[in-house]
């Protein structure tokens, strides 16, 4: 291999991966995942309660949007010159309609000019955890999760009955 070519860390599938290895993918700034977190931060601590045990369990959309928040939060902080306020939807502007007219359905800022998105940044953190965050399986369990497969297989001729 050529030293000169930067590599790609290789990413380990499962859910035991540290932040950091998608922290870029998802727009955060550089040195996001090195920052001393707020572990004692009551807000913090009702936020994480609920995502884990408040939340339907069917909505399993919430991880995703609230890292695509955070990360377009960071963002929008950036650009403002700020480190933090006490409530984004009375300091910044927020995009309600588009270029026809018609009101966006997302949660877009405008600061000094620019408009910070919300939407691109769900499908990468959405993505991290359902793809890269999920577990490996037996390459030969996977030909008998589904009815097809068994059948492309030849497993359900192997039935007793």
């Amino acid at each position: 291999m050529d030293e000169n070519i930067p590599q790609t860390p290789r990413r380990k599938r499962g859910g035991k991966q540290p932040f950091s290895s998608f922290a870029e993918d998802l727009n955060f700034p550089a040195g996001f995942s090195d920052r001393v977190a707020g572990e004692n931060d009551p807000k913090l601590g009702e936020a994480k309660d609920w995502l884990v045990n408040g939340r339907s369990q069917q909505q399993n959309f919430w991880p995703a949007l609230s890292l695509a928040l955070l990360s377009q939060a960071e963002e929008t902080l950036s650009i403002a010159g700020e480190d933090s306020v006490d409530d984004v939807f009375d300091t910044f502007e927020i995009e309600r309609t588009g270029r026809t007219g018609r009101a966006v359905n997302t949660l877009n800022f405008i600061v000094n000019g620019t408009k910070i998105t919300l939407r691109p940044r769900f499908n990468p953190a959405a993505d991290a955890i359902r793809i890269e965050m999920r577990r490996d399986h037996s390459p030969m369990r996977a030909r008998y999760c589904c009815w097809a497969a068994r059948r492309r297989s030849g497993a359900w001729h192997s039935s007793p009955l």
